[in-house]
């Protein structure tokens, strides 16, 4: 069974990038017409067409040069990570077997702008900016005043929003003379997001496949993908919610994202489409035209297992009682009153 086999939707050509008056102002410095400044690629996303920018304008379009640190603003910081073994604060030494002096920096930072190397930018150009296109065939499929964007990080080498990181690593552990790294990957975009990263800083990378993603957890995205501490923190201070969707109707979604937007999701931002979907339905009850924005990290190629056992109805909603979450619970080791 194909993603696109099913009940052909007759919809509109295309989904299109913000376009107001704004745009061609913004764009003015390019001797172009606005309808030449995208480019449909190979991968049916549209893109700016590159070729035409002037170099007099990266003021106007560009990618940022610094990385923005959100503790800096938190009115409470983040309780500092523990050593495993010792359950006391870690220190920046006992880091230092595994990360280079910088990322152990700036783990510890709490500025708000953190420069981006110049060597990691001219990396960072060969996909960035991301475009941000609106979702026009899914909003008609749907049938909603809402106005749905997306963000969309499947432009990168790797095919997802890991190269952001796994270049900036791979630098500086190859500034700080170190020879070769080793990681672990599950579908792959981890993996071959550090394999690229490495071999553009002339590092070895050695990757191993847990198979844990294909094999023992559900098809849906891992569940702790939204349960880093950071996150968890802004979380408990108010800051934003959180929903938790059957992962049943998560693929529901991204099957309809793929046969109206083109793009086979990965299965984390499943998640997303399906609340975005969620959203976008609420106002077609209540008529409000709300601006959806949603960010879509990366593409599904290397998950098509995932989409099989969809397809076929091998995929199922997993819960779990109340009781076996806090006979869990109760096997973590309490080491914050």
């Amino acid at each position: 069974m194909s993603l696109f086999s099913a009940n052909p939707l007759h919809l509109q050509p295309s989904s299109s990038f913000i376009s107001s008056k704004a745009d061609e102002q913004q764009f003015s410095c390019f001797s172009l017409k606005r309808n030449l400044l995208y480019l449909r690629s190979s991968n049916g996303c549209r893109l700016r067409a590159t070729a035409a920018l002037n170099s007099d304008c990266k003021s106007v379009i560009g990618i940022p040069h610094q990385w923005y640190n959100l503790i800096a603003d938190l009115p409470i910081k983040p309780p500092p990570p523990l050593h495993p073994k010792t359950f006391q604060p870690i220190k920046p030494e006992d880091l230092s077997p595994l990360f280079p002096d910088e990322l152990i920096k700036q783990e510890a930072a709490n500025d708000r702008y953190i420069d981006i190397p110049d060597e990691v930018l001219d990396v960072y150009r060969l996909w960035r900016p991301t475009p941000l296109i609106r979702a026009k065939r899914l909003e008609k499929l749907l049938g909603t005043p809402a106005r749905i964007y997306y963000k969309y990080e499947g432009v990168s080498p790797a095919g997802s929003h890991k190269p952001n990181t796994a270049v900036p690593q791979a630098f500086y552990n190859a500034q700080q003379g170190i020879k070769n790294v080793v990681t672990e990957t599950g579908a792959g975009q981890w993996g071959s997001s550090l394999a690229f990263a490495c071999c553009l800083f002339g590092l070895d990378c050695e990757v191993s496949n847990t198979m844990i993603s294909s094999d023992t957890i559900h098809a849906g995205g891992l569940r702790y993908h939204g349960m880093a501490p950071l996150i968890s923190h802004v979380y408990e201070l108010g800051f934003m919610e959180a929903i938790a969707i059957p992962q049943i109707e998560c693929f529901q979604g991204a099957i309809q994202f793929a046969r109206s937007e083109g793009i086979i999701a990965a299965p984390e931002p499943t998640h997303t489409i399906a609340a975005t979907i969620r959203e976008a339905l609420c106002c077609k009850e209540s008529g409000e035209a709300k601006v959806i924005l949603m960010g879509v990290c990366g593409h599904g190629h290397l998950d098509l297992p995932s989409y099989d056992k969809f397809l076929q109805g091998k995929l199922v909603d997993l819960s779990f009682e109340g009781k076996k979450i806090q006979e869990s619970l109760a096997k973590i080791p309490q080491v914050v009153p």
